[in-house]
C-alpha cells in the first residue's frame, strides 16, 4: 500500500531486498508501477551463502530466480555484493550469472572491511588479502571494457586498501 501511494504521488521509491521474491509479490509490484530495485547478492555457491549467510541451500536458487523474473518482466536491477574471502574464488561466476540477466544497470561489489561488531577475528576469516584485492580489480576492469556501454560496474566500500587487508589499521583505531 505504502509503495503504491508513493508512487501514485510522483515519487521513486528504492526497494532493496535480500531475499527471494515469489511470482506474486513480483506481480504486485509490476501492478503498482515499480521500475527498479536493488537485490543483494553475495554468491551463487549455495555452499558459500549458507556459509555467509546462515541460509539453507535452496535460497540460493530462489535468488537467482528473483533476479530471472524480475529481468524478464522489465525491472531495472540493481546489485550489491560483499566480496570476502569465503566467496571471492567464485566472484567471477556471479558476474557472468549476473550479466546474464536481463535489464542489469548496475553491479556494485564491496570488499568487506573491519567491523567492530564483529571483531578483529572475524575479520581475519573474512578479509582478501591484498593479492586477491588487486587481482579482482584487474578482473572488474576487464568486465568494466567489456560491458561500460550497458551495466555500470563499481568495487566499493573500501577507501583504505591497508584497512581492508589489516588488522593493525583497525586496531589503532580502537
Amino acid at each position: 500500500i505504502l509503495l503504491s501511494e508513493l508512487i501514485t504521488n510522483g515519487f521513486t521509491p528504492y526497494v532493496s531486498t535480500k531475499c527471494p521474491i515469489d511470482d506474486q509479490i513480483i506481480e504486485k509490484l509490476v501492478e503498482i508501477g515499480l521500475k527498479k530495485i536493488q537485490v543483494s547478492i553475495d554468491s551463487i555457491n549455495p555452499d558459500e551463502l549458507t556459509r555467509m549467510l546462515d541460509v539453507k541451500p535452496d535460497y540460493t536458487y530462489k535468488l537467482m530466480e528473483t533476479l530471472k523474473k524480475l529481468g524478464d518482466k522489465g525491472f531495472e536491477i540493481f546489485t550489491n555484493t560483499q566480496v570476502t574471502s569465503t566467496n571471492y574464488s567464485n566472484i567471477e561466476q556471479l558476474m557472468d550469472f549476473l550479466l546474464s540477466i536481463k535489464n542489469i544497470k548496475r553491479i556494485n561489489l564491496g570488499v568487506a572491511a573491519f567491523s567492530l561488531y564483529l571483531g578483529e577475528s572475524t575479520f581475519r576469516e573474512y578479509r582478501l588479502n591484498l593479492e586477491d584485492l588487486e587481482l579482482l580489480k584487474k578482473r572488474l576492469e576487464d568486465f568494466k571494457k567489456q560491458y561500460s556501454d550497458k551495466i555500470s560496474i563499481n568495487l566499493s566500500g573500501y577507501y583504505d586498501k591497508k584497512a581492508v587487508i589489516d588488522t593493525t589499521v583497525a586496531e589503532k583505531k580502537k
